[in-house]
C-alpha cells in the first residue's frame, strides 16, 4: 500500500537520492528531511499530494483486479484478514463464514419474544462492527 503522507513520499525520494551515501536509514535523516518537508511552500507540497492521490488511484485498481482473480474462498479469507482493505475493494464480497461468539448475552431462553430476539440481534450486529473497529488498530 503506498503512503498516504507528503512527507513520507518527500522523505522516500530524499532517501532514493542518497541511497549509495548512506548505508542504514538514519533516523536523524528522517527528522532532517521531515523539518525540510515542513518548510516546502504550498504549491511544493500539493505536487507530493497530487503524486500520492495517483499512486493510491493506481493501487486501489491493482488491488480490485488482483481481488477479482481470487476464488470466493480466497476472497473471503482476505477480507477477513485485512478488514481494513475492505473499503478498497467492491462492495459485493462473498457472505462472511458464522463466527461464534463467546458472549453471554448469546444464551437465550426459549420463553423469550421476537421484540427481544431483535434488540438482542441489534446489540450483536453493533458488537460485531465494534470487533471490526479494533480489528484495524
Amino acid at each position: 500500500m503506498p503512503t498516504r503522507s507528503g512527507c513520507g513520499l518527500y522523505c522516500k525520494e530524499k532517501m532514493a537520492e542518497i541511497k549509495g551515501e548512506v548505508k542504514n536509514q538514519n533516523p536523524q535523516l528522517f527528522a532532517k528531511f521531515s523539518r525540510q518537508y515542513k518548510s516546502l511552500s504550498k504549491q511544493e507540497k500539493e505536487r507530493y499530494q497530487a503524486e500520492i492521490d495517483n499512486n493510491f488511484r493506481i493501487y486501489k485498481e491493482q488491488l480490485q483486479k488482483w481481488f477479482k482473480m481470487l476464488t470466493p474462498a480466497q476472497q473471503l479469507e482476505y477480507c477477513e484478514q485485512n478488514p481494513c482493505k475492505l473499503k478498497y475493494l467492491p462492495s459485493k464480497l462473498p457472505a462472511s463464514r458464522h463466527r461464534t461468539s463467546d458472549s453471554e448475552d448469546e444464551d437465550l431462553e426459549d420463553s423469550s419474544s421476537d421484540d427481544d430476539l431483535s434488540v438482542i440481534e441489534i446489540d450483536n450486529a453493533v458488537e460485531e462492527e465494534d470487533d471490526e473497529m479494533f480489528d484495524l488498530f
